[in-house]
Protein backbone atom coordinates (compact mmCIF):
# COMPACT_ATOMS: atom_id res chain seq x y z
CA UNK A 1 0.00 0.00 0.00
CA UNK A 2 1.14 3.41 -1.04
CA UNK A 3 1.35 5.62 1.86
CA UNK A 4 0.83 9.39 1.27
CA UNK A 5 1.47 12.66 3.24
CA UNK A 6 -2.16 12.30 4.43
CA UNK A 7 -1.68 9.41 6.30
CA UNK A 8 1.76 9.98 7.71
CA UNK A 9 -0.42 13.01 9.03
CA UNK A 10 -2.81 11.51 10.70
CA UNK A 11 -0.38 8.61 12.16
CA UNK A 12 1.81 11.48 13.45
CA UNK A 13 -1.29 13.27 15.25
CA UNK A 14 -2.94 9.94 16.96
CA UNK A 15 0.66 8.95 18.26
CA UNK A 16 1.25 12.48 19.78
CA UNK A 17 -2.48 11.85 21.41
CA UNK A 18 -1.19 8.85 23.01
CA UNK A 19 2.00 10.54 24.40
CA UNK A 20 -0.35 13.16 26.26
CA UNK A 21 -2.26 10.03 27.72
CA UNK A 22 1.73 8.45 28.44
CA UNK A 23 4.42 10.58 28.91
CA UNK A 24 6.80 7.43 28.74
CA UNK A 25 6.28 5.90 25.32
CA UNK A 26 10.26 5.35 23.85
CA UNK A 27 9.31 4.30 20.41
CA UNK A 28 7.12 3.04 17.94
CA UNK A 29 7.04 1.25 14.71
CA UNK A 30 4.23 1.31 12.39
CA UNK A 31 3.69 -0.91 9.39
CA UNK A 32 0.72 -0.25 6.98
CA UNK A 33 -0.37 -2.66 4.06
CA UNK A 34 -2.89 -3.61 1.76
CA UNK A 35 -4.08 -7.47 2.53
CA UNK A 36 -4.55 -9.03 -0.53
CA UNK A 37 -7.37 -10.97 -1.53
CA UNK A 38 -9.47 -9.60 1.40
CA UNK A 39 -11.69 -7.04 -0.01
CA UNK A 40 -13.69 -6.58 3.43
CA UNK A 41 -10.93 -5.59 4.85
CA UNK A 42 -8.07 -3.77 2.56
CA UNK A 43 -6.40 -2.01 4.92
CA UNK A 44 -4.09 -3.91 7.94
CA UNK A 45 -2.07 -1.30 10.74
CA UNK A 46 0.13 -3.12 12.87
CA UNK A 47 2.65 -1.26 15.71
CA UNK A 48 4.74 -1.97 18.03
CA UNK A 49 5.32 0.52 21.24
CA UNK A 50 8.46 0.43 23.16
CA UNK A 51 7.02 1.30 26.91
CA UNK A 52 9.77 1.07 30.24
CA UNK A 53 9.66 -2.51 30.42
CA UNK A 54 7.29 -3.93 27.87
CA UNK A 55 6.62 -3.42 24.04
CA UNK A 56 3.09 -3.29 23.60
CA UNK A 57 1.48 -4.66 20.12
CA UNK A 58 -1.91 -3.87 18.23
CA UNK A 59 -2.92 -5.01 14.83
CA UNK A 60 -6.11 -3.93 13.45
CA UNK A 61 -7.78 -4.52 9.65
CA UNK A 62 -10.77 -2.96 8.31
CA UNK A 63 -12.14 -1.34 5.06
CA UNK A 64 -10.45 1.84 5.32
CA UNK A 65 -7.18 2.96 6.42
CA UNK A 66 -8.65 5.50 8.89
CA UNK A 67 -11.05 2.97 10.42
CA UNK A 68 -8.22 0.89 10.85
CA UNK A 69 -6.12 4.00 12.81
CA UNK A 70 -9.23 4.91 14.79
CA UNK A 71 -9.32 1.06 16.11
CA UNK A 72 -5.78 0.57 16.19
CA UNK A 73 -5.26 3.81 18.40
CA UNK A 74 -8.22 2.58 20.87
CA UNK A 75 -6.54 -0.73 21.21
CA UNK A 76 -3.67 1.33 21.89
CA UNK A 77 -4.73 3.60 24.50
CA UNK A 78 -6.05 0.42 26.17
CA UNK A 79 -3.29 -1.48 26.68
CA UNK A 80 -1.16 1.72 27.68
CA UNK A 81 -3.26 3.00 30.35
CA UNK A 82 -3.42 -0.83 31.77
CA UNK A 83 0.47 -0.53 31.67
CA UNK A 84 0.29 2.65 33.36
CA UNK A 85 -1.66 1.74 36.06
CA UNK A 86 0.86 -1.31 36.99
CA UNK A 87 3.83 1.15 36.59
CA UNK A 88 2.56 3.49 39.13
CA UNK A 89 1.66 0.49 41.12
CA UNK A 90 4.96 -0.93 41.35
CA UNK A 91 6.92 2.35 42.51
Amino acid sequence: MEVNQKMIGLVEDKFDHLGRIYKHINHCDVMVRKQKGDQLNACCIEVNVEVPGAILFAKESEKTFESALRNLIENLEQQLRKNKEGFLNKE
